[in-house]
């Protein structure tokens, strides 16, 4: 969670079990967004809709 105004471009995940957990980077977005949805499937993390520049996206990207 949190609160950001800017657009992500990036998917990372943090594993908290980890001694020091960092984030790891996932993979590059091709569409960076904000207010977007996060599932993970399959342990695959899927980011879905969001908002980008003034555009709703119907999109998902893993």
């Amino acid at each position: 969670g949190g609160i950001s105004t800017g657009l992500l471009a990036s998917m990372e995940r943090l594993n908290p079990e980890e001694t020091v957990p960092v984030w790891q980077l996932v993979a590059e977005m091709s569409n960076p967004r904000n207010e977007f949805g996060v599932a993970v499937l399959d342990n695959v993390l899927y980011a879905v809709g969001g908002h980008s520049g003034g555009t709703y996206l119907k999109t998902v990207e893993r």
